[in-house]
């Protein structure tokens, strides 16, 4: 029982950790092309 959870478990967090990066990617890529002034320094952290 469990050898056949861990495969489907560690798929959907592989899966869901990149979709994630991919979303934080094209996030961060749209605020630079929307604030460009931001690649400059002046990134508010």
């Amino acid at each position: 029982m469990l050898e056949l959870l861990f495969p489907s478990i560690l798929h959907i967090v592989v899966f869901s950790v990149g979709l994630g990066l991919a979303f934080w990617k094209l996030n961060s890529e749209l605020k630079n092309a929307q604030h460009p002034a931001e690649q400059n320094g002046e990134v508010e952290k």
